[in-house]
């Protein structure tokens, strides 16, 4: 929930687009774990591949 209000926030700035834009790889793969219920926490995540999304 807070990745979202995070982007919420900064979105409306497109001065901030082009670095969330970029940060979407891993804010996917955080979702990814939370969603399928692994910890992440303390843990190295790999980024998503978004080119395959």
């Amino acid at each position: 929930m807070t990745m979202i209000e995070n982007y919420c926030h900064h979105s409306s700035d497109m001065r901030e687009i082009p670095s969330l834009i970029e940060e979407q790889k891993y804010a996917l793969a955080y979702i990814n774990e939370y969603i399928n219920d692994r910890t992440f926490l303390f843990e190295v995540i790999e980024a998503v591949d978004t080119e395959l999304i």
